[in-house]
């Protein structure tokens, strides 16, 4: 409950008003990630993590500055730091819409920061930012969501086929499941993730970590004779994603799985 010193108490404050970091210049309100996995129903980091990193691919693939939206925080408690995130409000709403859906507090961020975000559209017309025209043009795009679902019902049929693909295909996978991702990004966020490293000539390879878990396979690509040395050298195998690694990476770009 919020005591206004003006008048009556108010009970109509949202509890995520009660996370915002205000501005030290007077510019727009921030909030924890950390808070607001707990406000969002996440008993753990590593259980929400996956929702922020799938915020930041959204933000990337609109051309936005991830960093400016995404500030990171190291927090110091004593032990090792924690990594923390102080999100934008239309960061924070990112990461609501990239929320599970069957959770009750997901549904009750999506509607705060989508009305907040909103709000403030109406309030300064003139200077909107460009985060807030990307987000109206979000709120507004029911039409563009429900063209999802044909293409999410593709991809099912796509994956139930046997065999696996190559990064590039599997992005195609991927946007047939709704998410906006090229095979650059692509490679990023599996290096990122530990699926691939760079090898000693810079090349792509699978990790012994990926492919233990049946997320990833190499496919050889034969080998190629030194016309000068005779030698035989071994191609580099090209990695390749099973449906289980394109299934998982679907869910964490996507939200569409838990």
């Amino acid at each position: 409950m919020h005591t206004d010193t003006n008048g009556p108490a108010r009970t109509d404050v949202s509890p995520f008003d009660a996370g915002r970091v205000p501005c030290a210049q007077g510019g727009e309100d921030h909030w924890s990630a950390r808070w607001l996995m707990v406000q969002m129903g996440y008993p753990t980091w590593q259980h929400f993590e996956p929702v922020v990193e799938r915020a930041k691919v959204a933000a990337h693939n609109q051309g936005f500055n991830v960093r400016t939206l995404f500030t990171v925080n190291r927090e110091k408690s004593g032990g090792r730091p924690r990594t923390d995130y102080l999100l934008t409000r239309f960061a924070a709403y990112l990461v609501a819409m990239n929320g599970d859906p069957r959770k009750t507090e997901v549904a009750a961020a999506q509607s705060y920061f989508a009305v907040k975000t909103r709000e403030a559209e109406i309030a300064r017309p003139v200077e909107m930012t460009r985060e807030e025209l990307l987000a109206r043009a979000v709120l507004e795009a029911d039409v563009a969501i429900r063209e999802l679902k044909p293409k999410a019902e593709r991809y099912d049929r796509f994956l139930a086929a046997e065999g696996d693909w190559s990064v590039s295909e599997t992005a195609g996978v991927i946007q047939r499941a709704g998410a906006v991702i090229g095979e650059r990004r692509l490679f990023d966020y599996l290096d990122e993730n530990k699926w691939t490293f760079r090898d000693g000539k810079n090349k792509w390879r699978a990790t012994q970590y990926a492919k233990e878990r049946g997320w990833v396979s190499e496919k050889p690509q034969g080998s190629w004779v030194d016309p000068e040395t005779g030698a035989t050298h071994l191609r580099t195998p090209q990695v390749r994603i099973t449906a289980k690694g394109a299934d998982r990476l679907v869910g964490l770009l996507t939200g569409r799985t838990a």
